[in-house]
C-alpha cells in the first residue's frame, strides 16, 4: 500500500517558500532508524541514480509475496491462508505477523534481516536440536532470514493463565530443556551463541569496571543515597568466590534463554515452549530460573506462583545434580544473573557512554542490584 498527497500548484508553491537550497556536504549525515542508510546517502543515491539500499520490509507487495509462499509450503489456496493478517512488530529489517486461517490454527511468520542479528540462525538451529521446547518451524524463508511457525497457544500473560499444574510444567520444561542442551554447549558456542559462563563474565565485570567507577562518581543527585566506591571492591571480591566455587562444584553450563518474560512462555494442550530466542547464551542454568522470577516478582497475578515454579525447576535438576550442589550456588545466582544482563548491554554501554548520562544512570541502578546481590543467601526453593 502507498499513500500519496495531491497538492496543486498554489499549495506546492507555498511549501517550496519554506526550504532553501543547501550543497551535498552540508547535509548532516544522520542514520535512519533500523536502516544500514542515512540522509546523506539516500540522497546521494537519487542523484546518481543509484538503487537506494532498504531493507525487506520496505518494499512495495511484500505482504502479497509471504503470502503466496505461506500458501505454498502449507498447500494451502491463497484466499484461505489470507483470512486476515496482524502484524504486531514491523519496521525495515524485523516482523512478526499472526497469519490467520480460515480452515486451520493461525500460523506466525518473524523475520531479523539485519546481518548481525543472531535470531534467525539461533532460532533455527535451537529448533532442529530441540524441537519439543520451541514452536513448530514450518519453514524458513531464508531470503528475509525469516521462519513460519504453527500457533503454540496463548502466552502466559493471558489473564486465564492461573493454573498450578501449568507453572509446574514451565519449571520442568525450562529445566528438561537447559539439561538436554549440555551435551550441546560446544556446538551452541561454536553457532555464535553469547558466551555467558563465570569465567567471561567475571572478564565482562572487571573490563566494565572503569565505567561502573566513573558512573558511581558522576552521581548528581541527592534524592538517593550515594553508592560507596569500595562497594566495588565487594562485587569483584563476590566474582572471585563465585568463580572458584563454581570451578569446585561444577555445575555444567547449560542454555540459558535471557529473556524470560511472559509473553516468551507459551502455552496450550499440556505443553509449554519457549520463543523469541535473540538473547540467547550458554552459562550457568540457574541463571534462567532467577530471570523468570524476576519476571514473575514484576506481575502480581503470577508472584504467587513463585515457590512453585521454583520448586518445580529444581526438582528436575535434581536428577542431574545433587541437593548439595544445588544449594551451595544459590547465593550467587543473583550476582551471576546481573552480570550476564551487564554482559548482554555491554557493547551498547561502551558506544554510549561518554556524554551520555543514560548509561551512567543504568550502570548506578545494576551497581546497587550487585551491591544488594553480594548479601542475598539463597533463592528459596519451596
Amino acid at each position: 500500500m502507498a499513500i500519496a498527497e495531491v497538492l496543486d500548484e498554489g499549495e506546492l508553491g507555498t511549501i517550496l517558500q519554506r526550504f532553501t537550497w543547501a550543497s551535498l556536504g552540508d547535509i548532516p549525515d544522520i542514520e535512519f532508524e533500523d536502516s544500514e542508510g542515512s540522509i546523506r546517502g539516500v540522497i546521494e543515491c537519487l542523484l546518481e541514480h543509484r538503487p537506494v539500499s532498504q531493507g525487506p520490509f520496505l518494499s512495495l507487495g511484500w505482504t502479497n509475496e509471504l503470502l503466496h509462499w505461506v500458501s505454498a509450503v502449507v498447500s494451502a489456496d491463497r484466499r484461505d491462508v489470507a483470512d486476515g493478517i496482524e502484524q504486531l512488530n514491523a519496521s525495515a529489517h524485523h516482523s512478526l505477523l499472526r497469519i490467520r486461517n480460515r480452515t486451520n490454527p493461525p500460523y506466525w511468520f518473524k523475520a531479523a534481516a539485519r546481518a548481525e542479528d543472531p535470531e534467525f540462525q539461533t532460532t533455527t538451529l535451537l529448533s532442529n536440536l530441540f524441537p519439543e521446547y520451541l514452536p513448530t518451524i514450518v519453514a524458513v524463508r531464508r531470503a528475509w532470514s525469516g521462519w513460519l511457525m504453527e500457533d503454540a497457544g496463548p502466552s502466559i500473560e493471558e489473564p486465564a493463565f492461573t493454573s498450578g499444574e501449568s507453572i509446574d510444567r514451565i519449571g520442568v520444561r525450562l529445566a528438561k530443556l537447559q539439561q538436554a542442551s549440555i551435551p550441546r554447549v560446544a556446538q551452541l558456542l561454536k553457532c555464535g551463541l553469547i558466551d555467558q559462563r563465570i569465567a567471561r563474565l567475571r572478564e565482562s565485570v572487571f573490563d566494565m569496571m572503569p565505567y561502573l567507577e566513573d558512573a558511581v562518581l558522576s552521581q548528581r543527585s541527592t534524592s538517593i543515597p550515594p553508592i560507596k566506591i569500595w562497594r566495588l571492591g565487594e562485587i569483584a571480591d563476590a566474582f572471585e568466590r563465585a568463580r572458584c566455587l563454581f570451578e569446585d562444584i561444577s555445575i555444567p553450563d547449560a542454555l540459558i534463554h535471557n529473556d524470560l518474560s511472559g509473553g516468551n512462555i507459551l502455552s496450550s494442550n499440556g505443553f509449554c515452549v519457549f520463543t523469541d530466542w535473540s538473547e540467547a547464551g550458554v552459562g550457568n542454568p540457574f541463571v534462567a530460573i532467577d530471570q523468570l522470577r524476576i519476571y514473575f516478582e514484576q506481575d502480581r497475578r503470577l508472584a504467587r506462583w513463585i515457590p512453585r515454579v521454583v520448586s518445580s525447576y529444581f526438582k528436575q535438576w535434581s536428577s542431574e545434580v545433587s541437593e548439595e550442589q544445588i544449594n551451595s550456588t544459590l547465593g550467587s545466582v543473583r550476582l551471576l544473573s546481573i552480570a550476564t544482563h551487564l554482559l548482554n548491554r555491554q557493547q551498547w554501554i561502551i558506544s554510549e557512554y561518554l556524554g551520555n548520562p543514560a548509561p551512567q544512570s543504568y550502570l548506578r541502578s545494576l551497581v546497587r542490584q550487585m551491591v544488594n546481590a553480594t548479601r542475598l543467601d539463597k533463592i528459596p526453593v519451596a
